[in-house]
């Protein structure tokens, strides 16, 4: 192997132990760039160094958190990563068969969430950034304590996440999306404005179905009568 890819390979190690020592984390960061690397490789092969170290930088957000993402940018490691890929192809190439030897835990899921995080970056600087605040307020909406409705739904959904996978499956990604993104804890206002994207997300894409209709008639309830309270409007009573 070349040495000046070995050399960066290091650079990225070292970059990565320091920030994770300055910040005090208790994580082993062996084991987090020895999960990197591999995931890293799974997306190969790459048209260039620049399509790799894009890769990279997805895969160690993933992994390692924006922090370190970011320190590693400072430190010019993607840079770098570039300009060693494009000089010796053939070298990372062996790194790359290197890392497809080692397994990742839960593959799948890690490829997804670096997918997701790309997306969700392009979109961003593209000028279309996440739409966080709006999953928030309506979550907000949701447990807003004196809407009646709001909380009948809420309920509701809780009640169907054990029996409904899609909505369960959906929720995860979009908490996990949310937190690995921003590099912030969800709050149960934010997690409930997730639980309803989720939720609506289903009921739209399977609108004949019985959970389908009842999530959006529940929907409609609860914007209702928190457009009253906003309105200081009287609550209209229930029908019996």
């Amino acid at each position: 192997m070349n040495w000046g890819v070995v050399v960066l390979l290091v650079l990225i190690i070292i970059g990565a132990v320091s920030l994770f020592r300055r910040n005090k984390i208790n994580t082993d960061v062996r084991d987090l760039l020895n999960e990197s690397m591999p995931l890293w490789a799974t997306f190969a092969p790459f048209k260039d160094g620049r399509d790799s170290a894009g890769v990279l930088y997805y895969c160690q957000w993933a992994t390692l958190g924006k922090n370190a993402v970011e320190t590693l940018t400072e430190q010019n490691v993607y840079i770098n990563h570039e300009a060693s890929y494009n000089a010796d192809v053939r070298s990372w190439e062996g790194v790359i068969e290197a890392g497809l030897k080692h397994s990742v835990q839960n593959l799948e899921k890690k490829r997804r969430l670096v997918s997701s995080l790309y997306k969700l970056d392009q979109d961003a600087k593209a000028g279309n950034p996440p739409k966080w605040n709006e999953y928030y307020a309506l979550g907000h909406i949701v447990l807003f304590p004196s809407n009646g409705a709001g909380n009948k739904l809420n309920d509701y959904l809780l009640s169907i996440l054990s029996i409904n996978k899609e909505i369960d499956e959906a929720l995860s990604n979009y908490l996990e999306d949310f937190v690995v993104y921003t590099g912030t804890e969800a709050d149960a206002t934010m997690a409930t404005g997730l639980l309803c994207l989720a939720a609506i997300s289903y009921a739209v894409v399977h609108p004949d179905d019985a959970i389908g209709q009842t999530i959006l008639n529940l929907r409609d309830k609860a914007f209702e009568e928190f457009e009253r309270i906003e309105k200081g409007e009287p609550k209209v009573p229930e029908s019996k």
